[in-house]
Protein backbone atom coordinates (compact mmCIF):
# COMPACT_ATOMS: atom_id res chain seq x y z
CA UNK A 1 0.00 0.00 0.00
CA UNK A 2 1.12 3.21 -0.96
CA UNK A 3 0.16 4.04 2.62
CA UNK A 4 2.59 2.08 4.37
CA UNK A 5 5.40 3.74 1.94
CA UNK A 6 7.98 5.74 3.87
CA UNK A 7 7.15 4.08 7.29
CA UNK A 8 10.02 1.30 5.73
CA UNK A 9 8.14 -0.99 5.16
CA UNK A 10 8.28 -0.82 1.24
CA UNK A 11 12.07 -0.45 -0.69
CA UNK A 12 10.21 1.04 -3.21
CA UNK A 13 9.27 4.26 -1.93
CA UNK A 14 10.97 7.53 -3.18
CA UNK A 15 14.07 9.37 -1.30
CA UNK A 16 14.39 11.84 -4.10
CA UNK A 17 13.62 15.52 -3.72
CA UNK A 18 9.63 16.10 -4.39
CA UNK A 19 8.85 17.54 -8.24
CA UNK A 20 6.14 19.94 -9.37
CA UNK A 21 3.78 17.41 -10.53
CA UNK A 22 4.14 15.53 -7.53
CA UNK A 23 3.53 18.54 -5.33
CA UNK A 24 0.21 19.45 -7.87
CA UNK A 25 -0.65 16.07 -7.14
CA UNK A 26 -0.55 16.33 -3.25
CA UNK A 27 -2.65 19.55 -3.61
CA UNK A 28 -5.20 17.70 -5.09
CA UNK A 29 -5.36 14.99 -2.87
CA UNK A 30 -5.73 17.38 0.43
CA UNK A 31 -8.32 19.13 -1.54
CA UNK A 32 -9.86 16.29 -1.90
CA UNK A 33 -9.60 13.92 1.17
CA UNK A 34 -9.12 16.98 3.67
CA UNK A 35 -6.16 17.59 6.54
CA UNK A 36 -6.65 14.57 8.28
CA UNK A 37 -6.26 11.11 5.78
CA UNK A 38 -2.67 11.13 5.01
CA UNK A 39 -3.35 6.94 3.55
CA UNK A 40 -5.77 8.26 1.34
CA UNK A 41 -4.01 11.34 0.69
CA UNK A 42 -0.54 9.34 -0.33
CA UNK A 43 -2.40 6.70 -2.51
CA UNK A 44 -2.91 9.43 -5.09
CA UNK A 45 0.82 10.34 -5.27
CA UNK A 46 2.62 7.39 -6.83
CA UNK A 47 5.56 6.14 -4.77
CA UNK A 48 4.93 8.58 -1.38
CA UNK A 49 4.46 7.50 1.85
CA UNK A 50 1.49 9.20 4.18
CA UNK A 51 4.39 10.43 6.44
CA UNK A 52 6.18 11.95 3.39
CA UNK A 53 3.31 13.51 2.27
CA UNK A 54 2.11 14.80 5.49
CA UNK A 55 5.77 16.40 5.89
CA UNK A 56 5.75 17.68 2.47
CA UNK A 57 2.50 19.69 3.06
CA UNK A 58 3.53 20.86 6.43
CA UNK A 59 6.83 22.06 5.91
CA UNK A 60 6.36 23.37 1.95
CA UNK A 61 2.90 23.54 0.82
CA UNK A 62 0.48 24.68 2.88
CA UNK A 63 -1.01 28.14 2.14
CA UNK A 64 0.07 29.84 5.37
CA UNK A 65 4.16 29.28 4.93
CA UNK A 66 5.91 31.96 4.47
CA UNK A 67 8.98 30.81 1.93
CA UNK A 68 10.85 34.19 1.67
CA UNK A 69 14.07 35.32 3.19
CA UNK A 70 14.45 35.65 6.70
CA UNK A 71 14.74 38.12 8.36
CA UNK A 72 17.12 39.46 11.00
CA UNK A 73 14.14 39.88 13.51
CA UNK A 74 13.10 35.91 12.74
CA UNK A 75 17.15 34.92 13.38
CA UNK A 76 17.23 36.78 16.73
CA UNK A 77 13.67 34.97 17.59
CA UNK A 78 15.37 31.40 16.79
CA UNK A 79 18.20 32.60 18.35
CA UNK A 80 16.19 33.23 21.80
CA UNK A 81 13.84 30.52 21.53
CA UNK A 82 16.34 27.93 21.20
CA UNK A 83 18.57 28.95 24.14
CA UNK A 84 15.09 28.20 26.34
CA UNK A 85 13.56 25.17 24.42
CA UNK A 86 16.85 23.73 22.33
CA UNK A 87 16.31 21.74 19.45
CA UNK A 88 12.33 21.43 19.87
CA UNK A 89 11.65 22.97 16.58
CA UNK A 90 8.38 22.79 16.28
CA UNK A 91 7.40 24.72 19.75
CA UNK A 92 10.01 27.19 18.36
CA UNK A 93 7.78 27.59 15.02
CA UNK A 94 4.45 28.43 17.33
CA UNK A 95 6.64 31.84 18.08
CA UNK A 96 7.31 32.42 13.74
CA UNK A 97 4.00 32.91 11.98
CA UNK A 98 4.50 31.43 8.50
CA UNK A 99 7.80 29.44 9.36
CA UNK A 100 7.62 25.98 9.42
CA UNK A 101 9.60 23.54 11.96
CA UNK A 102 11.56 22.05 8.76
CA UNK A 103 12.28 25.45 7.79
CA UNK A 104 13.63 26.99 11.31
CA UNK A 105 16.14 23.67 12.07
CA UNK A 106 17.36 24.33 8.17
CA UNK A 107 17.72 28.13 9.30
CA UNK A 108 19.42 27.30 12.37
CA UNK A 109 21.69 24.37 11.44
CA UNK A 110 22.93 26.33 8.07
CA UNK A 111 23.61 29.68 8.86
CA UNK A 112 22.61 30.76 12.86
CA UNK A 113 24.62 28.04 14.74
CA UNK A 114 27.59 28.61 13.09
CA UNK A 115 27.20 32.73 13.90
CA UNK A 116 26.63 31.57 17.85
CA UNK A 117 29.60 29.46 17.64
CA UNK A 118 31.74 31.99 16.75
CA UNK A 119 30.27 34.91 18.81
CA UNK A 120 31.72 34.73 22.22
CA UNK A 121 34.96 34.98 20.67
CA UNK A 122 34.23 37.99 19.07
CA UNK A 123 32.28 39.12 22.41
CA UNK A 124 34.91 38.37 24.77
CA UNK A 125 37.54 40.78 22.40
CA UNK A 126 34.60 43.53 22.41
CA UNK A 127 34.45 43.10 26.09
CA UNK A 128 37.91 43.26 26.85
CA UNK A 129 38.32 46.18 25.05
CA UNK A 130 35.06 47.88 26.75
CA UNK A 131 36.92 46.90 29.63
CA UNK A 132 40.14 48.71 29.25
CA UNK A 133 38.26 51.70 27.41
CA UNK A 134 36.10 51.89 30.57
CA UNK A 135 38.75 50.93 33.60
CA UNK A 136 39.63 53.98 35.87
CA UNK A 137 42.81 55.37 36.19
CA UNK A 138 44.93 54.01 38.68
CA UNK A 139 44.85 55.67 41.78
CA UNK A 140 47.67 57.40 43.58
CA UNK A 141 47.55 55.33 46.82
CA UNK A 142 50.07 57.44 48.43
CA UNK A 143 49.38 61.60 47.19
CA UNK A 144 51.72 64.08 47.65
CA UNK A 145 50.37 65.52 50.75
CA UNK A 146 50.20 62.24 52.58
CA UNK A 147 53.76 61.90 51.65
CA UNK A 148 55.02 65.03 52.81
CA UNK A 149 52.81 64.02 56.19
CA UNK A 150 54.54 60.57 56.13
CA UNK A 151 58.09 62.28 55.91
CA UNK A 152 56.99 64.77 58.43
CA UNK A 153 56.44 61.87 61.15
CA UNK A 154 59.93 59.82 60.02
CA UNK A 155 61.41 62.66 60.63
CA UNK A 156 59.70 63.12 64.23
CA UNK A 157 60.46 59.61 64.70
CA UNK A 158 64.17 60.17 64.01
CA UNK A 159 64.71 62.73 66.35
CA UNK A 160 63.07 61.02 69.31
CA UNK A 161 65.13 57.77 68.64
CA UNK A 162 68.53 59.87 68.59
CA UNK A 163 67.39 61.66 71.84
CA UNK A 164 66.53 58.33 73.25
CA UNK A 165 70.20 57.38 72.12
CA UNK A 166 71.75 60.43 73.51
CA UNK A 167 69.96 59.63 76.90
CA UNK A 168 71.19 55.79 77.13
CA UNK A 169 74.83 56.47 75.65
CA UNK A 170 74.68 59.03 78.39
CA UNK A 171 73.71 56.25 80.81
CA UNK A 172 76.21 53.64 79.82
CA UNK A 173 79.06 56.18 80.53
CA UNK A 174 77.64 56.70 83.65
CA UNK A 175 76.81 60.96 83.02
CA UNK A 176 74.31 61.97 85.31
CA UNK A 177 71.41 64.18 84.04
CA UNK A 178 71.02 67.34 85.40
CA UNK A 179 70.03 67.88 88.35
CA UNK A 180 68.88 70.40 90.76
CA UNK A 181 71.27 71.16 94.08
CA UNK A 182 67.92 69.65 96.59
CA UNK A 183 68.05 66.27 94.42
CA UNK A 184 71.86 66.26 94.25
CA UNK A 185 72.03 66.69 98.05
CA UNK A 186 68.95 63.73 98.45
CA UNK A 187 71.13 61.35 95.82
CA UNK A 188 74.55 62.08 97.14
CA UNK A 189 73.45 62.15 101.45
CA UNK A 190 75.00 64.18 103.79
CA UNK A 191 78.36 65.73 103.60
CA UNK A 192 80.64 64.58 105.67
CA UNK A 193 83.44 66.62 107.06
CA UNK A 194 86.92 65.81 106.29
CA UNK A 195 89.68 64.83 108.27
CA UNK A 196 92.41 66.49 106.78
CA UNK A 197 90.63 70.05 107.50
CA UNK A 198 93.08 71.81 104.53
CA UNK A 199 91.57 69.69 102.26
CA UNK A 200 88.49 69.83 100.57
CA UNK A 201 85.42 68.64 102.41
CA UNK A 202 83.12 66.92 99.63
CA UNK A 203 83.85 66.65 96.00
CA UNK A 204 80.50 67.58 93.95
CA UNK A 205 80.01 67.93 90.17
CA UNK A 206 80.05 70.85 88.81
CA UNK A 207 76.54 71.60 88.00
Amino acid sequence: MAAECGEGKQADCKKTPWTAAEDEALRRAVREHGRQNWAAIAGEVAGRGAKSCRLRWFQHLAPGLDSRPFTPEEDVRIVEQQRVHGNRWATIARYLHGRSDNAIKNRWNSALRKMQQRKPAASATEEDADGLAAAPACLDLFPRKARAIGEDAAADRLAAREESDVASIGLKLGLSPRLSDAELALSLGPVRPSSNRGEVASFRPPL
